[in-house]
């Protein structure tokens, strides 16, 4: 029973740890296509998918691949490691 216990928190550990890169990623994405004045439907078109997968990783359900944020970047005026670092912190 506790193995079990302690495999199940792993589990929740690295889920939230995903869900939480995933949330920062989307939330990098939104902010800097906003300041670019990007669309979501641009974003769409550039990384060759359909609105529904799209949004789903604009708001964090789903994560970007680097290949797609490879091409997101430069349509955002940033580079792919400023879309996945962690924002710095606040003063």
């Amino acid at each position: 029973m506790r193995v079990f216990r302690i495999r199940l928190l792993l589990c929740y550990v690295r889920h939230m740890a995903n869900n939480t890169y995933s949330q920062r990623v989307s939330r990098s994405v939104k902010n800097r296509a906003y300041l670019a004045g990007v669309t979501h439907k641009q974003i769409a078109e550039a990384i060759g998918r359909s609105a529904n997968p799209t949004s789903q990783r604009m708001n964090g359900h789903a994560e970007f691949s680097l290949s797609e944020l490879e091409v997101i970047a430069p349509l955002l005026g940033a580079t792919p490691e400023e879309l996945t670092s962690p924002a710095p912190a606040s003063e």
